[in-house]
């Protein structure tokens, strides 16, 4: 706070105070105490890059537009888990921001880096506390409100990323407990024709992506490693056996096996066939979905003027562990919010060790 003080020296910048309520409450406090008509909101590990809030404001010439997202970037890339957030940052977070935005209906305008028209925000009720994803919320507000939102993709900002799986864990319950909590607010919205394409695509879009996809997915990996393992079925891949090994030479049909040796004796084993096991049907399908997923990521990152392309490395890791890992967590937090479990704001570590990226 003195360093804050030590720049608020003349009329350019107020520095405010008031008691801990929450990042909510801060923030009404910060939109009350300023006079001008656009809001440009952060938090406090985010560093903004120079032209970030000039490219913001921009888009608030239209009277229609309530609040710009910016474009979020992980600042912090110092291993393996930052740059797979890096990567999701950029192919699962911002490419639906840019999707989003060709409807002017951006769902979440972030807390690293947005702005919001003072009047609107005043119109609703400024930012309330009742869920842990006040920006989901105050963004769905404004959208309620008949207002659109969009998306600047040259609106930097560089946020802190948590570096262990502990604080990932923590950090993304918050975000999908928060998230569930604004869809069950705002429940209404959904095929109601009231509010457009917000009601009638973007809500019923939102509830699909945010809580059934997780479920199939992880349901659909669930039946493949079922369906692989499972001794009795005609495709797994491993199989218990009795008999000796020359019995199992590549390619034996499972109809042989299980039989013992001609002289009677018994020796317990597992043969493993993973290419003859699994139809090629699967294997076509699942190197398709692959090359589609490092297709699109690729797409995503070539339109980003700051993004690095080495992430592209990083896609099949991306895509085969990290985002099963971020959908147990999103499933977990969507059993705790239906059970009602006592739910707390945990604070996230903060390291100091934002960069901001050069152009590439």
């Amino acid at each position: 706070m003195e360093v804050a003080r030590s720049y608020a020296k003349g009329n350019s910048l107020k520095v405010v105070t008031k008691p801990n309520g929450g990042k909510w409450d801060a923030l009404n406090a910060g939109i009350k105490a300023a006079k001008g008509e656009i809001i440009v909101c952060i938090d406090a590990d985010t560093l903004l890059d120079q032209n970030a809030i000039q490219h913001l404001i921009k888009h608030f010439k239209d009277p229609k537009i309530g609040a710009a997202a910016g474009n979020v970037k992980v600042g912090n890339r110092r291993g393996i888990l930052t740059k797979l957030q890096a990567l999701e940052y950029v192919v699962g977070i911002n490419l639906h921001r840019r999707s989003e935005a060709h409807l002017q209906n951006v769902t979440v305008v972030p807390g690293p880096i947005g702005a919001f028209r003072a009047s609107v925000l005043k119109e609703i009720g400024l930012f309330e506390g009742d869920t842990f994803a006040e920006d989901a919320d105050i963004t769905f507000r404004i959208l309620k409100a008949g207002y659109k939102t969009v998306f600047e993709a040259q609106a930097f900002g560089y946020t802190e990323a948590p570096k262990s799986m502990t604080s990932l864990a923590k950090q993304r319950y918050r975000w999908y407990r928060g998230t569930l909590q604004v869809l069950s607010k705002h429940r209404n919205m959904t095929f109601n024709k009231k509010y457009g394409r917000t009601g009638t695509f973007i809500m019923p879009w939102t509830i699909f992506n945010g809580i059934i996809y997780p479920w199939f997915m992880f349901f659909t990996l669930m039946w493949l490693l079922v369906f692989c393992f499972n001794p009795i079925s005609p495709y797994t891949i491993y199989q218990p056996r009795i008999g000796g090994p020359p019995e199992w030479a590549p390619g034996q049909s499972s109809s042989n096996r299980g039989h013992g040796p001609p002289n009677g004796t018994t020796q317990i084993g597992i043969a493993i066939d993973f290419f003859q096991a699994i139809p090629y049907i699967y294997v076509f399908w699942f190197l398709a979905f692959l090359i589609l997923e490092i297709a699109v990521a690729a797409y995503a990152l070539s339109m980003d003027i700051k993004e690095k392309r080495n992430l592209l490395l990083y896609t099949i890791l991306h895509r085969l562990s990290y985002l099963y890992v971020v959908d147990i967590i999103r499933m977990l937090s969507q059993l705790e919010e239906m059970f009602h479990y006592p739910m707390k704001w945990e604070k996230m570590e903060h390291h100091g060790t934002v960069t901001i990226q050069k152009t590439m």
